[in-house]
Formats: C-alpha cells, sequence, structure tokens
C-alpha cells in the first residue's frame, strides 16, 4: 500500500476519534491537555480543515538530508496532537531536548547570527510552518521569537525559532471545540520536499491569511570588528524591522478587519574580521 494512501487511512482514523469520542480525565493543567490521538477530544460536529501551511526545503546533498530527518521527526512527534480550549501547548516540552544523537542528527542551525551545525538542525521549519498555520486558524500565540537571521523560506517576519532550553513556540486555544494538529513532509519536486501542517477544528466565520512587511532597514556599524578565531569571522549583515498582520476575509473574499500579529527585528550586524594573529595559547 503507498504511504499517501496510509497516511489518509491514519487521519480518517484519527478525526473519526476525534469526532465520536470524550477526553476521559479532568483538565487541571497544559501536561494533561497535550494528548495524542489515542485519547481524543468530542467535536459538536466533525472537523474540517480550517487552516493549512507548507514550506519548501532542499533534498538532495547530505546536509539536506540530515535537516529532512530532524524535521520529518518534528512531524512525527507532534502529529495527531489536539490542542484543547484553554490550555497551553509548547513545541519545546512536546518533543523534549534535542540532544540526543541517536535521535537527532547534526545539521546546520542559525545560532547568534551564524549558521553552525547542531543536534537537531532544521527544527525551526518546522516551529515556522506551525507557527504560521496556527496564526491563520485564529489560535493565540504567546511565545515566539524570530531568528537572528531571518531564514529564507518564509517571508521576513513569519519565522519562529526554537532551542532546547531557549526559545519556544507556544500555543493557546481560545477556541470552543479542540483542534487537532496534522504534519507531514511530503515530496514537493525533484530534489526538493515539503512540511505540511494542517489544523482540523471547528469551522471558522472567516478565512485568515497572512501579510507581512518589512517597515525599517537598519544599517550595521561602518567598522569591522576583530575577532580573536577564524570562526567568528563574518561578513556585514543588513538588520530589518517587519510586522506581520492577520486579514480576516469575509465569504466573499472581502477584507473584514486586520490584525497586528507581531512586529519582528533582525539586527544588523558590523563585518567580523580574523587578521591572522598568533592567538595561542601559553600555559
Amino acid at each position: 500500500m503507498k504511504q499517501h494512501s496510509i497516511k489518509t487511512i491514519i487521519k480518517a482514523a484519527v478525526l473519526a476519534t476525534a469526532a465520536f469520542f470524550l477526553l476521559a480525565m479532568p483538565l487541571k493543567g497544559a501536561d494533561e491537555g497535550l494528548v495524542h490521538t489515542t485519547i481524543a477530544a468530542r467535536f459538536p460536529h466533525k472537523p474540517v480543515l480550517i487552516a493549512r501551511f507548507s514550506t519548501l526545503y532542499p533534498y538532495e546533498t547530505a546536509t539536506h538530508k540530515a535537516r529532512h530527518h530532524n524535521i520529518d521527526r518534528m512531524c512525527r512527534l507532534t502529529d495527531g496532537v489536539i490542542l484543547l480550549p484553554g490550555v497551553e501547548f509548547s513545541l519545546n516540552d512536546h518533543v523534549g531536548p534535542r540532544t540526543d544523537p541517536t535521535l537527532w542528527m547534526p545539521a546546520p542551525t542559525i545560532l547568534q547570527g551564524k549558521l553552525v551545525d547542531d543536534l537537531g538542525g532544521g527544527i525551526c521549519q518546522f516551529a515556522t510552518t506551525l507557527y504560521n498555520c496556527a496564526l491563520m486558524a485564529d489560535v493565540t500565540v504567546t511565545e515566539r521569537s524570530p531568528h537572528s537571521i531571518p531564514p529564507a523560506y518564509v517571508p521576513i517576519g513569519q519565522d519562529a525559532a526554537i532551542a532546547t532550553g531557549g526559545a519556544d513556540l507556544k500555543l493557546y486555544s481560545t477556541a470552543k471545540t479542540p483542534i487537532l494538529i496534522s504534519c507531514f513532509t511530503a515530496d514537493a519536486a525533484p530534489r526538493q520536499k515539503e512540511v505540511v501542517v494542517e489544523l482540523y477544528g471547528s469551522p471558522l466565520p472567516y478565512e485568515i491569511t497572512l501579510k507581512s512587511s518589512v517597515i525599517q532597514e537598519l544599517s550595521p556599524g561602518e567598522e569591522p570588528i576583530v575577532v580573536e578565531e577564524p570562526w567568528q569571522a563574518s561578513p556585514m549583515r543588513k538588520g530589518y524591522e517587519a510586522e506581520l498582520y492577520a486579514i480576516y476575509l469575509d465569504a466573499r473574499g472581502n477584507e473584514h478587519h486586520r490584525r497586528l500579529i507581531r512586529r519582528s527585528i533582525y539586527p544588523a550586524a558590523a563585518e567580523r574580521i580574523y587578521p591572522g594573529r598568533d592567538h595561542t595559547k601559553v600555559e
């Protein structure tokens, strides 16, 4: 049986379960709210697709395949989670730390304005995809951090960074009924894949689209900074201040209103140069 068919069957089973079964345990806190598909919540009617967002990434080199491994693992860990009304969901708490080399692969990640290899590299693309999908489903985002450098897979101002013990993505549903998270990776084109997040729940009275724009470019300092190690060197980088709006459309596709979601700042950075001096440590 093809993988696509298996996914379709699993998704149908999940939605059927979510539509007819009641969560048995009382809700006391966030931990009890992060239920999986095996313990689903009852909907007043069949849940429908309320938001979908996807981002693309290359799949050709060994580095690309390491990123894919991490992104796909994030999907498998999060697929089937149900967001319950009034319960905060933490992506970091849910997937756990990315410190085990038997579970996560080293791949490029943005750290302090530079690309470095780290376990779990690439998972911010999953967090970003979930973030945008949540906004399109009118889910409240209680915590989100931008990268120090805007990534290329979404417009500036629409990214979400996460880090073990640091930046997190937290969601809080104010809907009256649960919301089901469905997420997966798929082939998008030759040597290219996509990560897809879909949210299912009660129908929304409007369609939400997102619009981001750069409102200011930030200039770096003109004087270069001398660094002590070759790996610390980096080119000059412009910075940006961006705004992200949610635009609410009525049934005819006309704008009803818009809401400012967030302003994001991506700092500028002066050139960092390594002059090649001998900094050998003398003990």
